[in-house]
């Protein structure tokens, strides 16, 4: 397990140069944003899973999702139903296979932006629970927080490694430097990456098989004329 001072001071270790060092809180930063929305290997932290309820509008077909939702709506309960509604993917799927958005009953919906569109406008309110998964907090300076949202063992490996990497490859830019610090850089920067993406496989291996259930539609085939 690592501390953000201890994840802090081994980013030093890699970078060595003192003064990018006020640029690895924001690296360190940007490494949890990178894991937790990484699609390819699709990550899915249970510690990251949120409900949230939202009521559905009565005039448009669309509601604005929850500030803190960052991806992967997997499941979608009605209070008015008192059960799950279908997700689909996006809208014309959505609409492919329940038409477009008319009636008075919710019948489906997807993700469109930083919205949740629905298929049919109910004409009384809805209360919606929504799950879906946020963003890890951000490190804050001055603070020294455990990041206990991934496996303690993969700390340094996860947001260590993609921290340094992130600060190397743009020190691999910066003309200021020689030609053979910036070679260097660019070389170590690859090597953490490497190392970084040895964790992702590991980190998906060991929370693939505790993904919540999900309600998302049967994969639909258009045809286009």
């Amino acid at each position: 397990m690592a501390s953000q001072i201890e994840i802090e001071e081994f980013v030093q270790r890699q970078v060595k140069d003192s003064g990018k060092f006020s640029d690895i809180l924001s690296a360190m930063n940007r490494a949890n944003l990178v894991i937790a929305a990484s699609e390819k290997p699709l990550i899915l932290l249970p510690a990251l899973v949120m409900d949230s309820d939202v009521v559905t509008d009565i005039t448009y077909d669309y509601i604005s999702l929850p500030t803190d939702y960052l991806r992967h709506l997997y499941k979608v309960y009605s209070a008015d139903i008192d059960g799950d509604i279908t997700i689909y993917p996006n809208r014309q799927v959505m609409e492919s296979v329940l038409g477009s958005s008319s009636g008075t009953s919710l019948n489906g919906v997807c993700v469109e932006g930083r919205n949740l569109l629905y298929n049919g406008i109910p004409s009384v309110a809805d209360t919606l629970t929504l799950y879906y998964y946020i963003a890890p907090n951000d490190f804050v300076d001055g603070e020294n927080e455990t990041p206990d949202w991934l496996p303690s063992d993969l700390h340094y490996q996860l947001i260590g490694n993609w921290a340094a990497a992130d600060i190397l490859i743009e020190m691999s830019t910066d003309w200021d430097f020689s030609e053979e610090k910036r070679a260097l850089c660019g070389q170590r920067a690859q090597n953490l990456l490497s190392e970084f993406q040895v964790g992702m496989i590991e980190l998906y291996r060991r929370t693939h098989d505790n993904r919540p259930s999900q309600n998302f539609a049967r994969p639909t085939y258009i045809q286009f004329f």
